[in-house]
Order: C-alpha cells, then sequence, then structure tokens
C-alpha cells in the first residue's frame, strides 16, 4: 500500500472463520481470486494510471487481499494447533532474493531500446493514457521469449553467490506510446536477477522500469533521464498531433 501511494481505504471487509478444512479451502481460493483480480488492475499493468476511481477501487482490492490473507494465516495456525500438529514461523523458501541495496549506473551498453525491440513479439493490449494532457495510444508488446540481458557491467557490486554467477535483466514484454500512428517512446519493466550459464537462478523483488524516448524524430530511442511524465512526449510527437486535429 506505501510503496504504490494508494489512498486509504476505510471499509472493513469481514472475512470468514474457517472452522475446518474444506472452509479453509475456500477461504484460500477466495484469497486466491483476491490477488488475480488485484494483479489485472490498471495501476500494475499500466504504469501511468493516476484516475482516481481506479486507484480508490486498487486501494479497497488490496486492502482485502491483505484481510484475507491475515484471517487464512490465523485460521491455518489455529486447525493445526486443534489438530495437535506443532507448527512453526519459518517460511517455505523463494526462489525470490529479498529487496537489496544494489547500486545501478545508466551508462552501459546493457540498457538499450534495440535489445528488446529486435525480439519477436506479438501485441497482447491497446489502449490510451493522458500524460501531461496529451493523449497518447499504448501498444503492448509480449515477448514470444523472455529477454535475458548481462547487466554485471550496470552494477558496482558482485554476486555473493559465487564464480559463475552474473546479474541479469529480463524482459518478457514493453509498452509503446504513440502520437497517432508514429511511436515516440517506450516503457520496459526490467526483472532483475541472478544468472548462471544463462538460466536464470534467482530474481529480487525489486524490477526497474525504464522509458526509452525518439526526442529528435529520427527513429533513434535513446534512454530518457528526465522527469516523467512533464517530459516524456517529445515537441515533435505534439506537432504531429495538432496537424492531424487541424487537417480533420
Amino acid at each position: 500500500m506505501r510503496g504504490l501511494s494508494l489512498p486509504r481505504d476505510e471499509n472493513e471487509a469481514a472475512a470468514a472463520k474457517a472452522t475446518s478444512i474444506e472452509e479453509l479451502k475456500t477461504s484460500i481460493a477466495t484469497l486466491d481470486q483476491a490477488i488475480e483480480i488485484f494483479s489485472e488492475s490498471p495501476i500494475i499493468t499500466d504504469g501511468h494510471t493516476i484516475d482516481a476511481r481506479v486507484l480508490s477501487g486498487a486501494a479497497a482490492s488490496l486492502n482485502l487481499i491483505i484481510q484475507l490473507a491475515t484471517a487464512v494465516r490465523k485460521d491455518a495456525h489455529g486447525l493445526a494447533q486443534s489438530s495437535g500438529v506443532s507448527i512453526d514461523d519459518a517460511r517455505i523458501k523463494s526462489r525470490l532474493l529479498p529487496r537489496m541495496l544494489l547500486q545501478f549506473t545508466l551508462d552501459c551498453n546493457a540498457w538499450s531500446a534495440s535489445a528488446f525491440l529486435s525480439q519477436r513479439s506479438e501485441t497482447s493490449g491497446r489502449g490510451t493514457v493522458d500524460i501531461a494532457n496529451f493523449k497518447a495510444q499504448t501498444v503492448r508488446h509480449k515477448l514470444e521469449q523472455p529477454l535475458i540481458l548481462n547487466i554485471d557491467e550496470c552494477i558496482s557490486s558482485e554476486p555473493d553467490e559465487g564464480e559463475g554467477f552474473h546479474f541479469a535483466a529480463i524482459v518478457k514484454d514493453y509498452i509503446s506510446y504513440g502520437a497517432k500512428t508514429r511511436v515516440f517512446a517506450y516503457q520496459v519493466t526490467y526483472e532483475i536477477g541472478l544468472m548462471k550459464d544463462g538460466k536464470i537462478t534467482k530474481r529480487y523483488h525489486q524490477p526497474l522500469s525504464f522509458y526509452y524516448v525518439d526526442s529528435g524524430e529520427s527513429a533513434a530511442f535513446e534512454l530518457f533521464r528526465g522527469p516523467v511524465p512533464l517530459g516524456l512526449v517529445p515537441d515533435w510527437a505534439k506537432e504531429v498531433t495538432r496537424k492531424v486535429k487541424w487537417t480533420n
């Protein structure tokens, strides 16, 4: 909730107490459905969502997940103890590494639009988004195969796992932003992890989102380092839109 800067949801969702294994399974299924609904929210699929109604709905959904998850955990402990089963708070080992401090540099060859643009992809969604009072057309492109990039040169530290491991950035899809039929920017999310022998072995929790902009209408997309969204739309894209409106 804090990370997404969502508004506080004042509604309290009552979670029914599970008194049997079957009721617990039902509670888990309800929790699973709530997580699936939240994961499809525009605030997850579209980083530029600022609609107040959408944000309020996402806040309510996330609050429901928190309450359901708390209830499921409590009921699972209660049912286990009533059955004479000894349980502790040990967590299941995850392939996700905890968030850690990694210092990235933007001045390395890995951050290049050509890397993901050269991959085969398919369109998985279309829409529009307002960027600083400019309406842009968006297209989501899903890569046929995830792109795995070695980013050792982009990080000042070395993997703790030892020899043969490398820091990696994984790209699964990206979004193009267009003015009419011409693309002026791309947004790509890099999942950060570790790889060995070209295969991903671990993933970190925190991804990176970068933008690449064609500032000079030359189809040369460079890493954008300015304020988003205020400087994301180049002047030529605004001019193209104005000319089309005037012609119509």
